[in-house]
């Protein structure tokens, strides 16, 4: 090919003295100020009505999450272990697979010998380690569900847990042979990398997050596809009466994403969301970026589609006409203050 030869800017420029710069111009910063606004003032017409709420964001969840309540007919269970019959309760581990495209979770389950059918999901950064101490008895959030007559079942969401992928088998250990569902293998041993292309042009290009998110799901959207695979196993068990999810410590908001998106399959949700909102989300390597997330209202935005079942959300940092909009929901309720974990447990299975 022939040298590139630049044209000048002056060449290029639509504006010149006889065709001056608008008085009203904006500039980038101002015309992303201006589109903000026109997209909050549209959100909250279709706030006045439940319904068209619903059928506008709930879609735009599924497109920013890349995944969607698969229900229970589309998951399997890929390996199991036990049952293991402990003193008052039983275990099972396993593996929750999608039948669409082979990503795949670790499990822990504990069920009380007394079970009355409701399930806790719970959704936690330790992932399945937290179900039982080292003395192989539950731990305290677990023994509460327990005693109170709820199995509990903890997941090793993805890049959580302390070996998630070490029962997992298949080409990949999480995950299928699909190109839109490109997941790493191995946990990273700190923060969750930035999501750039590596080997297109390093040199010369900085890290630019859409080099991987314009074609794979970002890292919080695998957690709660991984998460709503745990829900739906678990609502396809037959003595199931009532799935209730808790979000505690950084899976807080995972949680309430979850709940959002799995409509009617979860009852009751308390997360502690520990002041999060997706504005604090300000460079690619952060693992809660989720692209299009504040155009829909944020966290807040999307807690307002759990209007069926009740939610309590604690921890939260009312921030203006979305988190407004969240506690005018039905059946939702925001809490300023952080609450303990086993007060969301107990008002989880009241």
């Amino acid at each position: 090919e022939p040298p590139f030869e630049p044209v000048s800017p002056k060449e290029l420029s639509v504006w010149d003295a006889e065709h001056p710069v608008p008085a009203d111009a904006a500039d980038a910063a101002g015309l992303r100020r201006t589109m903000s606004a026109a997209s909050d003032a549209q959100l909250a017409d279709l706030a006045k009505d439940r319904a068209a709420y619903r059928r506008t964001v709930g879609p735009a969840l599924e497109a920013v999450l890349a995944t969607s309540y698969p229900g229970p007919g589309s998951v399997r269970v890929a390996g199991h272990g036990g049952p293991d019959r402990q003193d008052g309760f039983t275990v099972e581990r396993g593996t929750v697979e999608r039948a669409a495209d082979g990503t795949r979770v670790p499990y822990v389950a504990l069920f009380p010998d007394a079970w009355d059918g409701r399930v806790v999901v719970w959704a936690t950064p330790d992932g399945t380690q937290a179900a039982l101490d080292h003395a192989r008895r539950p731990t305290r959030v677990a023994g509460l569900a327990l005693a109170a007559g709820s199995a509990v079942v903890v997941p090793d969401l993805y890049w959580t847990g302390a070996a998630p992928f070490a029962a997992a088998t298949g080409p990949t250990a999480t995950t299928g042979p699909t190109a839109a569902d490109d997941r790493a293998t191995t946990r990273p041993a700190g923060p969750s990398p930035a999501p750039a292309n590596p080997t297109y042009a390093p040199k010369v290009n900085p890290p630019y997050a859409a080099f991987t998110l314009g074609y794979n799901r970002s890292v919080v959207g695998n957690r709660v596809h991984d998460l709503l695979s745990v829900v739906a196993m678990t609502r396809g068990w037959g003595r199931t009466t009532s799935v209730r999810l808790l979000g505690t410590g950084r899976a807080g908001p995972w949680a309430v994403l979850a709940r959002a998106a799995a409509g009617t399959a979860v009852d009751t949700l308390a997360a502690d969301v520990g002041g999060f909102d997706f504005d604090q989300v300000t460079t690619a390597d952060d693992e809660m970026l989720l692209p299009g997330a504040i155009k829909y209202g944020g966290l807040y935005g999307f807690a307002a589609l759990c209007d069926r079942g009740q939610t309590r959300l604690t921890g939260v940092r009312r921030t203006g006409r979305f988190s407004d909009l969240a506690a005018a929901t039905p059946g939702v309720t925001l809490v300023e203050a952080a609450e303990p974990e086993a007060e969301a447990v107990a008002w989880l299975l009241k």
